[in-house]
C-alpha cells in the first residue's frame, strides 16, 4: 500500500553497502548479513501471520510499523474473538450453541469485524443483512441480543468504552398465541390418529399432564427421578429443582412407552433428542382427516392444528392453570 523503513539494528558504511548486503571491506559483514537475514526472516513471518489470521487489512502503515519495530501497539481483536471468549464462560451447551449461531451469522457478513467497528450504522446494516436472509424478527432480535450481551461482558472486562446499544433498539415482534383451548386439547389426546403418530401424539400429551415439563427434560428423565409418586429433576435450562405429582393419565403414557435406560424409551434409541423434537414437531403438524386422491391413492390431510409443536403443550397447560387460579 506504500512504502516504510524499519529498523534492522545493523550499521554499515557507505563504502561497504554493495548489492543490499554488507561487503567483505566491512570485518564483521558475515555476522551482519546474518542478522539482516534474520530480521528479514522476522518481518515476513509476523506479516504473513497477521495475513494469515485476516487482520493485516485493518492496520494502517504506521500501526504495521509499530508492530515490527516492536513499539507497544494493542494487537487488533476481531468480535470474533471475543465471542469465542464469551462462550467459554458459559455453563449450558444450548445456549453456547445458540451464541455460535450468531457468530455464524457475523463470519458471514463481515468475519473481519473489530469490536470497534461495531457502531450503530453496523448494527443496522447487520440487522439488513439478517432480513435478506428471511429470517422472522424474534430470530433477528436472538442475535441482536447475543451481541449485546457479549458488549456487557466486554464493558465489564474493560475492554472496551463504547457501547452502540444505548441508542439501538432491538425490534422484537408479539409471539402468536401457541395454547389449544380444552375443547381443542380433548379433540387431539382422543383424534384416532394412525399408528406411527400414536407415540408422538402421545408424547405430547404427556408433556402437559406434567406440567408443560420441557421436552429436552422429559425426554432425559431415568427411572431414578421418580420418588414417591412424583418426578423429581433439575431443568437443564436453569438448574432449578422441580416435582410434579405423576397424575393417572401420565402414568399411563410412561407405562406405555417405558425404557430401559430412560423413563419413557425415546433416548433409548436417539442419539440427539433434538432430531427428535423435529420429528414429533413433523408428525404433529400431519394430525389430522385425511383423504385419497387420485388413482395412486395418495394421502391427503387436513391438518387439525397446523402450527402446532411440542412447545404448545407448555403453553396450554399454562393458560388452562392460569384460568383455574
Amino acid at each position: 500500500r506504500g512504502t516504510f523503513y524499519i529498523n534492522t539494528g545493523v550499521e554499515a558504511t557507505e563504502d561497504s553497502w554493495s548489492a543490499n548486503q554488507v561487503s567483505s571491506k566491512d570485518r564483521l559483514y558475515k555476522t551482519k548479513n546474518a542478522r539482516i537475514m534474520n530480521r528479514y526472516t522476522q518481518v515476513n513471518k509476523e506479516i504473513l501471520n497477521y495475513e494469515l489470521d485476516g487482520t493485516l487489512h485493518k492496520l494502517s502503515d504506521d500501526q504495521l510499523k509499530a508492530i515490527l519495530n516492536g513499539d507497544k501497539f494493542e494487537k487488533v481483536v476481531s468480535l470474533i474473538d471475543y465471542f469465542a471468549e464469551y462462550m467459554d464462560t458459559l455453563d449450558k451447551a444450548r445456549t453456547k450453541e445458540i451464541y455460535f449461531q450468531t457468530q455464524k451469522k457475523i463470519e458471514l457478513f463481515d468475519r473481519l469485524t473489530t469490536i470497534n467497528d461495531v457502531s450503530i450504522k453496523w448494527l443496522e446494516s447487520f440487522e439488513a443483512f439478517l432480513k435478506r436472509q428471511k429470517l422472522a424478527t424474534n430470530t433477528i432480535s436472538i442475535h441482536l441480543r447475543n451481541i449485546r450481551a457479549v458488549f456487557n461482558y466486554c464493558l465489564d472486562n474493560e475492554y472496551i468504552d463504547t457501547y452502540p446499544f444505548r441508542k439501538f433498539k432491538i425490534k422484537r415482534e408479539k409471539t402468536p398465541k401457541r395454547a389449544l383451548s380444552i375443547e381443542e386439547l380433548r379433540l387431539l389426546k382422543d383424534y384416532p390418529v394412525e399408528p406411527h403418530q400414536e407415540r408422538y401424539r402421545d408424547i405430547f400429551m404427556l408433556s402437559f399432564f406434567l406440567l408443560g415439563i420441557n421436552m429436552v427434560d422429559l425426554l432425559h428423565l431415568t427411572p431414578d427421578n421418580v420418588i414417591k409418586g412424583r418426578i423429581e429433576f433439575r431443568r437443564a435450562k436453569t438448574n432449578r429443582l422441580y416435582s410434579i405429582k405423576i397424575p393417572d393419565e401420565a402414568k399411563y403414557i410412561i407405562e406405555k412407552w417405558r425404557g430401559e435406560k430412560y423413563l419413557i424409551n425415546i433416548m433409548d434409541t436417539y442419539v440427539d433428542y433434538k432430531n427428535f423434537i423435529k420429528l414429533i414437531n413433523k408428525h404433529l403438524k400431519h394430525i389430522g382427516p385425511m383423504r385419497t386422491i387420485g388413482r395412486g391413492g395418495k394421502k391427503k390431510v387436513t391438518p387439525l392444528f397446523p402450527n402446532i409443536s411440542t412447545y404448545w403443550a407448555r403453553h396450554t397447560w399454562a393458560t388452562i392453570a392460569a384460568s383455574l387460579d
